[in-house]
């Protein structure tokens, strides 16, 4: 008996999620099926006086017609109705006038079908094109009066479709903008990140590279230089571990008076002669951090690519609040730079800030000037929004 029990509602479980799955399509907030609950003030008429046999054939054939063109057609994505349903509906009521029905219930369809229309200026027209067909009918009827209450109802339900189908749109709308934001603020995250990693990574890796090999060669002669040597590369490393966690969690803010100290030591270690003129320090915060990351990539360019034998770094603001970043070597680019990701890392962190980078020989060393100018902060504040 038990058993007879469970395998009975096992087999009844799909036919109640099918019975569910059906509810819910009906029912949905977007479904047509709801609507048709209208359709019950038709025969209203009937219940006090009775309809004759012509009356009630008719009234279910233009039914049929009615409910093949309203529940058939498919439509396309972000539209409801098509716009032959408008003339359909609007005939079925005209032709059933005269069987004494509320005949003015498709009309009412009608106009619903027509606010629905897409694009905008369509559901206007055809609205207007229904209002003057029953504002015609009524005056070819004599009977004008009559079809006031028709062409009020159908016009205000025809006009609530058509507001109601316009917030439709443009929540459709706003739901791709934000997605669009969302996976734009993904991308920017993403590149962020990207940028961080290149410039810690790039930059640790070329001191670790220098330090490394100025350790072996002091391995012979003098051990210790070559252990503290060592020991200033497991520091490094130490120190990049901890800003890459800082850049993947977003909280890393580099201190530009800090890394033009980075980068003396990195110079020494590759011995090229290091300058600095810095007499603008301190910088608003959002160029101070932007100038530190573009000057930390500028001087592992300077060990890695350069061979130069001095460095000079100049930041200067003038009087219009402009703040200028140089980075020149003596090595032997000359200017002639090929663009790679640290260079476009450069690039994107300067326009973020409204600023522009530039590269081009230095007349008075033979190598490289890198230069950066940034607008003041207020303007920076607007180009970063």
């Amino acid at each position: 008996m038990e058993h007879t029990a469970t395998q009975q509602l096992a087999d009844s479980a799909p036919t109640t999620r099918k019975a569910a799955a059906w509810a819910r399509r009906v029912f949905a907030p977007e479904s047509r099926y709801p609507w048709l609950i209208y359709l019950l003030l038709y025969p209203m008429p009937y219940l006090y006086r009775a309809p004759n046999r012509t009356a009630i054939l008719a009234s279910l054939a233009g039914l049929a017609v009615f409910l093949v063109g309203y529940v058939g057609p498919k439509t396309k994505p972000g539209t409801r109705t098509h716009l032959w349903q408008v003339p359909l509906f609007a005939a079925i009521g005209f032709a059933l006038v005269p069987f004494g029905g509320v005949w003015s219930v498709f009309t009412v369809y009608a106009g619903a079908a027509a606010g629905q229309l897409r694009p905008s200026r369509v559901a206007l027209r055809a609205l207007g094109g229904l209002a003057l067909v029953i504002v015609l009918y009524g005056i070819a009827s004599l009977s004008l009066i009559e079809f006031l209450p028709t062409l009020l109802l159908s016009c205000t339900i025809g006009g609530a479709c058509f507001f109601q189908s316009e917030l439709h749109t443009k929540n459709a709308a706003l739901e791709r903008a934000q997605q669009e934001v969302r996976t734009l603020a993904v991308t920017a995250e993403r590149e962020r990140i990207a940028r961080d990693l290149h410039d810690v990574l790039g930059h640790t890796l070329t001191l670790v590279s220098v330090k490394a090999d100025l350790a072996a060669k002091l391995a012979a002669r003098d051990a210790v230089q070559a252990r503290r040597e060592m020991e200033e590369v497991r520091d490094a490393a130490r120190e990049a571990l901890a800003q890459i966690r800082q850049a993947v969690t977003g909280m890393h803010q580099p201190v530009l008076a800090a890394e033009l100290a980075l980068a003396r030591r990195t110079l020494a270690a590759a011995d090229v002669a290091f300058t600095v003129d810095a007499a603008a320090l301190p910088l608003p915060a959002p160029i101070d951090a932007t100038a530190a990351m573009i000057l930390r990539e500028a001087v592992t360019n300077v060990v890695r690519h350069a061979s130069a034998t001095r460095c000079a770094v100049t930041i200067v603001r003038g009087k219009d609040g402009v703040v200028r970043l140089t980075v020149e070597d003596d090595g032997q680019g000359s200017g002639v730079v090929r663009e790679g990701t640290g260079l476009a890392g450069m690039r994107a962190r300067a326009a973020a800030l409204g600023g522009v980078l530039s590269i081009e020989p230095a007349a008075a060393t033979g190598g490289t000037r890198l230069t950066v100018r940034f607008p003041p902060i207020e303007h920076a504040g607007e180009a970063a929004q």
